[in-house]
């Protein structure tokens, strides 16, 4: 039992790696039916990036490789992208995008860790989180694809599939570029905190000195006239 409540965080999030790990060894998906399993294996590991954190949560059974697997597993996750880019789904632009904001943000952590800062899960996180994985999801479902005659247990999600498949291209289009409107939100807004505690420890806690070494990195509105 003790095993179990302390490591099964940990398994829920190395499964994550090891989800996406099957989804690149089945790529490129060919058949709707393929499409469908990687969907459905998509949903599983999507949804432990919610279910990992909530045991730990309720065991208590918070540790020291937890605090490294979980993040690693969610920048695994991301990667899920580049399989879309290879299968013309998304915009390369669009992925480095995406992709260059997730080692910026494990940069910075690193450099925070190594200075005591502690940088809190912010909203905009959570909302990128929110609106990235189902967006990935749904970003499968578009994979260009032979369609076969299906298992009578994948019909469903089968008559699924072909329904978000006929969607207008422009929808797609427009999750695409709110993944990474809110993927630049979130990356600047972690910034801006990162940055605010650093000045903070520099002047001893003095949040007025704090704030007025912050403010010379933001150009002051007005101050030029014509």
């Amino acid at each position: 039992m003790v095993f179990q409540k302390d490591n099964l965080p940990n398994l829920i999030s190395a499964s994550r790696i090891f989800g996406v790990g099957i989804l690149f060894w089945m790529a490129p998906f060919l058949t709707n039916k393929s499409v469908i399993i990687a969907v459905i294996i998509y949903s599983i590991i999507g949804f432990t990036d919610l279910l990992d954190g909530w045991v730990a949560r309720r065991f208590n059974s918070v540790s020291d490789i937890g605090k490294i697997l979980d993040p690693l597993a969610d920048k695994i996750l991301i990667l899920v992208f580049l399989l879309l880019v290879w299968m013309h789904v998304i915009p390369a632009f669009a992925v480095f995008i995406i992709l260059a904001r997730e080692f910026a943000i494990m940069g910075l952590r690193v450099f925070s860790a190594k200075h005591g800062i502690i940088i809190a899960a912010n909203t905009w996180g959570k909302i990128k989180t929110g609106i990235t994985l189902p967006v990935g999801g749904l970003l499968l479902s578009r994979v260009p694809v032979e369609f076969v005659p299906l298992p009578v247990l994948l019909k469903p999600i089968g008559y699924l599939h072909a329904w978000v498949n006929a969607w207008p291209a422009m929808v797609f289009n427009l999750l695409i570029w709110l993944v990474v409107l809110v993927t630049v939100a979130s990356f600047f807004d972690y910034l801006i905190k990162f940055m605010y505690q650093l000045a903070l420890q520099k002047n001893k806690g003095d949040t007025d000195k704090a704030k007025k070494s912050l403010f010379i990195f933001i150009p002051k509105i007005g101050r030029a006239h014509v």
